[in-house]
């Protein structure tokens, strides 16, 4: 039974964190930080922070740009000293984003969000979303559909190399026939292909 309450008391921290982020209360999350902490991901742009004043700079620049910026949990699960989260994103570019302008437009992303928790403060978090969606969102990156080129090969017949591995397309257009390669397989952690 202690466990459980550990977990239920680590979800109501990252639930707190996530209200002060909403309400840009910068003293209740400088309480709900460990000096020391760590936000992970692999989102192309997103800075790594390795501090907890890291953080609070990365999150009042963030509100600059967002400033009706607002997460919305849609679900917790804990295990330990492990909250993840899924969240929503909701805000309008008002600032500056890195190399981008004030677009004016309204950003919706979901989040997935992971956090350690260390006696009663968040430790270390790992997030993720899809920041190409947010940039096609904002008018800083053309969808798929406006970015491929105009031409579009003719596919006349589809064939995979199994010795190859490769899957391959034989097209027709304006500069002449040839083949394409479209995908290779998937690698598996064990070396096995996923066909």
């Amino acid at each position: 039974m202690l466990h459980a309450m550990g977990s239920e008391q680590n979800k109501a921290v990252v639930k707190a964190f996530i209200q002060a982020v909403n309400q840009r209360d910068w003293g209740r999350l400088d309480e709900l930080l460990a000096p020391d902490f760590a936000r992970h991901t692999s989102t192309s742009g997103q800075p790594q922070i390795r501090s907890r004043d890291q953080l609070l700079a990365f999150l009042a620049g963030e509100a600059v740009t967002f400033p009706d910026a607002h997460e919305t949990i849609h679900f917790l699960v804990a295990e330990g000293d492990m909250v993840a989260v899924h969240s929503g994103f909701r805000g309008t570019q008002r600032g500056p984003m890195g190399p981008f302008p004030a677009s004016g437009r309204t950003l919706t992303a979901d989040l997935i969000s992971i956090y350690r928790v260390a006696k009663g403060r968040i430790a270390e978090a790992w997030v993720e979303w899809d920041c190409l969606s947010g940039l096609i969102q904002l008018g800083h990156h053309a969808p798929p559909s406006d970015s491929l080129d105009r031409e579009q090969p003719r596919m006349d017949r589809m064939h995979t190399d199994k010795m190859k591995g490769e899957t391959r397309i034989d097209a027709n257009n304006e500069r002449g026939r040839g083949t394409q390669k479209i995908f290779e397989p998937l690698i598996c952690a064990d070396g096995k292909s996923i066909e």
